[in-house]
């Protein structure tokens, strides 16, 4: 029946449209990277990093990073989305596990740049399987709102 086929189709654009925009948890192939001694601007700049080489889904400690995730710098510690890291950070990214690592991890990129201006440190693993959480975050525009 062609009313129903499109349905499905508009589910399955509704759900790729949710996993991209971290409404729902995703799962995937990727890379893990353990990372020590960062400050707020560093995390920032990895999840760029990350975003540029291609990541199709991040979380920083479990945390969904989203179009509106930033870390800052906290009381105490680094915080994303009001929630504080500890001083050692799992950043998981789904996509090519061999493009992601590659990026991070070439000569002068931005693994090295960080080990050798904040005494960073970094183990990075290719994973087969990885899961990203949804985000907890409400995701309502506060200013902005459909075009009709």
């Amino acid at each position: 029946v062609e009313g129903q086929s499109d349905i499905v189709i508009s589910e399955e654009a509704l759900l790729g449209i949710s996993a991209f925009g971290g409404l729902v948890g995703v799962e995937g192939q990727g890379i893990r990277i353990r990372a020590e001694r960062l400050d707020a601007f560093a995390v920032n700049d990895l999840i760029h990093e990350l975003r540029n080489a291609g990541a199709e889904a991040l979380a920083v400690d479990e945390i969904r990073i989203t179009a509106s995730s930033v870390a800052v710098p906290g009381t105490s510690a680094i915080e994303i989305d009001g929630v504080p890291l500890g001083p050692t950070i799992e950043i998981t990214a789904i996509g090519s596990p061999d493009g992601l690592q590659a990026a991070i991890e070439r000569p002068g990129g931005i693994l090295n740049l960080y080990e050798q201006s904040i005494d960073a440190r970094f183990t990075v693993s290719q994973v087969d399987r990885l899961i990203v959480p949804a985000t907890e975050r409400d995701l309502t525009p506060a200013a902005a709102r459909p075009v009709e």
